[in-house]
């Protein structure tokens, strides 16, 4: 991982973030089977409510109702074997408050778990008096330490995670900068020459404005105490990338500071 301050966090992975799921208790033997005589109802994990019209109530309409719902769940119609079908209700987003209940399915005996609602979590040091867990409602942290955001993928102990101050991607950034500026000056300069021995020159020969351009474009880019950037005898900015790259490891806020960027000065 990189960014703009090195940081370092060891962990264990002790619980994955996942999505509550429900399944019929028995399969029905149609898609047209009457699975329901009226509406559902949805019960979330905060306690609001979701009523849902059935249509018919056939398997075929519940799956189709509730998919077409603001309910925030996926229903499915599982073929478990040939003419044999389970119904699935699935959120659709992880953590543990993704659990729900589901009322009004006359067809089935009863819902049961497939997979419990839960939350991402992590469990720094070892210690039992001193140690304590991160929670995520997904399987990203964020920002547990400053500048440093990490995915989980499987549970695992003595897991390990820097990161270290890079910039060689802001150098890109920094050098597509120092070009398109280079590319409005010559431009400026084309436009604003003047020919003494035909007498002739460009569009914007003695133009006040071209000039304040010219001065805004120098002052900004060329004159900004940035490291790597400077002028050369020809009003051209070069671009100095290992100076830059070497200034901005070590202290990457400054080096943000003198492009006037405020306290975030992220590479990608």
């Amino acid at each position: 991982v990189s960014g703009t301050q090195a940081s370092a966090l060891s962990f264990d992975v002790t619980s994955l973030a996942k999505t509550h799921s429900l399944v019929s208790h028995e399969a029905t033997g149609s898609l047209n089977s009457l699975v329901a005589s009226g509406p559902l109802t949805l019960t979330k994990g905060d306690g609001s409510t979701v009523e849902i019209a059935t249509g018919t109530g056939s398997l075929a309409d519940v799956v189709a109702s509730v998919n077409a719902s603001a309910s925030g769940v996926t229903a499915s119609a599982v073929q478990t074997s040939p003419g044999q079908y389970r119904l699935q209700l699935t959120a659709g987003r992880t953590g543990e408050a993704s659990g729900f209940t589901v009322d009004g399915l006359t067809g089935f005996t009863a819902m049961d778990v497939l997979a419990q609602g839960s939350d991402a979590e992590i469990t720094v040091g070892s210690d039992p008096g001193t140690a304590y867990t991160v929670r995520s409602t997904t399987n990203a942290f964020a920002n547990i330490v400053p500048g440093l955001s990490f995915t989980v993928s499987r549970l695992e102990t003595g897991v390990t995670v820097g990161s270290a101050v890079d910039g060689s991607e802001v150098a890109g950034d920094v050098q597509e900068l120092v070009d398109a500026a280079n590319n409005v000056l010559s431009a400026i300069a084309t436009a604003t020459q003047w020919n003494a021995t035909t007498k002739t020159g460009g569009s914007l020969v003695g133009d006040s404005t071209a000039r304040t351009l010219q001065q805004s474009i120098l002052g900004l880019v060329g004159s900004a105490g940035a490291p790597g950037i400077s002028l050369n005898r020809n009003g051209k900015l070069t671009f100095d990338r290992d100076a830059f790259t070497t200034a901005f490891v070590k202290d990457p806020q400054a080096v943000a500071a003198t492009f006037g960027a405020g306290a975030s000065f992220n590479p990608a």
